[in-house]
């Protein structure tokens, strides 16, 4: 392996771990559908839909995830790949805030489909959040990731952190490298980069990585030329 290779590989696995840097208890919707799911004993959690290459066809899946009494929760979604239609009519997911598909839907009425990550960040007015998906016959892929952080508005000053934004999380959370917070403090402060910190991380990685595939590229070519050197000698 090259040096080349090594770097990139190094820049590739350092800009992953501060985007996708948690390791939260992870749950299968597929698995628990018409059921409930409990997570008060967690801080933050990870629901994928399915465990498998694609989600079902014809499926009709509901589930209620509870947190703790008087603790809210923050639902960030990390991927997202569900059949794209206008109004989202063949395959989607709804969130509802509250313990049934009758609570107010947080996602609109028409759900969501696509495969563009949605930037928003959903929050319960409580305990409960119900997901509801369903699919078509026609096509099928990986569902989605969702992070559902449990929050409340009032802190611990000795286990809590305090977001900008009012919302308190559990310490642990912090400079895990995912948005727990909804506006990205507690990813922040105290972790030893600022914003503009990671910016110029991620930025110089990109040029190393520029300047070694020209060294690399270079390199190579004398070396060619050398060879048909000697090859004509």
């Amino acid at each position: 392996m090259d040096l080349l290779t090594v770097t990139t590989v190094l820049v590739a696995c350092m800009c992953q771990k501060m985007v996708q840097g948690y390791s939260y208890p992870t749950y299968y919707m597929e698995s628990r559908c018409g059921g409930s799911l409990d997570v008060s004993n967690f801080d933050a959690t990870r629901l994928l839909l399915t465990s498998r290459f694609s989600y079902r066809s014809n499926e009709r899946c509901k589930l209620t995830v509870q947190v703790a009494n008087g603790k809210r929760i923050m639902a960030k979604f990390s991927s997202l790949d569900i059949e794209s239609s206008a109004f989202c009519r063949d395959d989607r997911l709804t969130l509802y805030d509250g313990p049934s598909t009758t609570s107010p839907a947080l996602s609109g009425i028409n759900g969501i489909c696509g495969f563009s990550t949605p930037s928003t960040v959903y929050v319960t007015s409580g305990q409960y959040l119900t997901l509801y998906f369903q699919s078509d016959f026609l096509l099928q892929y990986k569902g989605f990731t969702v992070i559902l952080t449990e929050f409340s508005y009032t802190c611990n000053n000795v286990t809590s952190f305090h977001c900008r934004n009012r919302r308190c999380i559990d310490s642990s959370l912090t400079c895990d490298g995912w948005n727990n917070c909804g506006d990205s403090t507690d990813e922040i402060e105290g972790c030893g980069l600022s914003t503009g910190g990671v910016a110029g991380i991620v930025i110089g990685a990109f040029f190393v990585v520029v300047v070694l595939i020209t060294v690399s590229i270079f390199v190579r070519r004398r070396r060619a030329r050398y060879t048909v050197l000697l090859s004509v000698r």
